[in-house]
């Protein structure tokens, strides 16, 4: 069961941050603010979003001090009012990034691990099996999912290689299909994702974890990544915005 505190935020085509509520039908999400950022004359764009515990992680295309060609690791409070998101590490060249246990985790060359803390930390080399063409992911209590195409993937900590997400149910979903985004949200673990059907508009649909069963809740409009977030009250006054944006430094 979804907490009614929990919203889904994603990244849509114009680099805007954006959210819904999880049990709501219609294509449109609602705009909080832009994320561009401009760097050597180059704006740059989010490309991965997860959460934990209240806070939103996002990876942007930028670079970072000391590390050639990568991106950015950054960090705002999970609200839906404007909040300047503030860097806190380093993440190259990130195919998918998700939080499992307390631990935020991202598919590169390699499976990488590293605290959620509000300043720069190396990623651990989990030493898994590359998952080759990885296009985003998220986690449920127990195990990070991976997309690419129309295929889902799954791992945990124990696990020495990704295992494919097969549901007897998945028949439902054209395999002229793909997926967009992916998020797990909820008690259940219902992952909710984004798919593109060839020749038609993009499609919300839900997989219920407890049975593998797909449901379409219609239309809606495409973003690149999304999360599920618990969201936080935002204090009202100037001085507390900016004690919160300094707690991410």
């Amino acid at each position: 069961m979804t907490s009614p505190g929990i919203k889904l935020f994603g990244v849509n085509g114009s680099n805007q941050l954006v959210w819904r509520e999880t049990n709501e039908h219609g294509e449109k999400w609602k705009v909080i603010q832009s994320l561009d950022e401009k760097e050597n004359g180059k704006t740059l764009q989010v490309k991965h979003l997860t959460s934990i515990e209240g806070v939103l992680f996002l990876i942007n295309d930028g670079t970072y001090t000391g590390y050639d060609g990568a991106g950015r690791l950054l960090a705002r409070f999970a609200t839906t009012t404007p909040l300047a998101p503030s860097t806190v590490g380093h993440a190259i060249k990130v195919n998918g990034l998700a939080s499992l246990s307390g631990a935020l985790y991202s598919v590169s060359s390699y499976l990488g691990r590293r605290a959620p803390v509000f300043h720069n930390e190396n990623w651990v080399d989990l030493k898994v099996p590359n998952l080759a063409g990885i296009q985003g992911m998220t986690a449920t209590r127990e195990h990070l999912i991976a997309f690419k195409g129309d295929e889902l993937w799954k791992w945990k900590p124990g696990m020495k290689s990704w295992e494919q997400l097969v549901d007897s149910d998945s028949d439902k979903i054209s395999r002229s299909s793909a997926f967009v985004a992916i998020a797990a949200v909820g008690d259940d673990d219902d992952i909710y994702a984004i798919i593109k059907v060839v020749g038609a508009a993009h499609e919300l649909w839900v997989r219920k974890n407890g049975t593998g069963e797909w449901k379409k809740h219609g239309k809606i409009d495409p973003v690149r990544t999304m999360t599920a977030a618990m969201a936080m009250d935002l204090p009202t006054t100037l001085n507390d915005v900016a004690e919160l944006q300094v707690a991410t430094v």
